[in-house]
């Protein structure tokens, strides 16, 4: 893996925010390392996907929790809308990794 990917990743892989319309907006943002995993793989995404929605809960259950009136999450919306926003998130780091592999192996 190069360096400017191994960068990436450490920045925003799979990076969870959670994003929320209602009188106002709440965001929160983790960081979850995937590095380790192979997410081509069917025991490397679940891995991740593990992670990810540990993360998602953690984040969602602290807004579910905060004690700001004007703001009531839906928990089950705040966890599926994290996963799929981290989920993009790690496809589009998996994909770019992949370009440059091919890239590199046909020059």
């Amino acid at each position: 893996m190069d360096s400017t990917l191994a960068g990436a990743l450490r920045q925003i892989n799979a990076l969870n925010q959670v994003k929320l319309t209602s009188s106002h907006s709440v965001t929160r943002a983790a960081n979850v390392s995937l590095v380790d995993l192979d997410l081509s793989t069917l025991e490397g995404s679940r891995a991740a996907h593990e992670r990810l929605e540990a993360m998602a809960r953690r984040l969602c259950g602290e807004l579910a929790r905060s004690h700001e009136l004007t703001y009531q999450p839906d928990y089950t919306a705040c966890v599926h809308d994290t996963l799929a926003g981290a989920w993009a998130q790690a496809n589009a780091l998996r994909a770019a990794k992949e370009t440059r592999t091919a890239q590199a192996t046909t020059r």
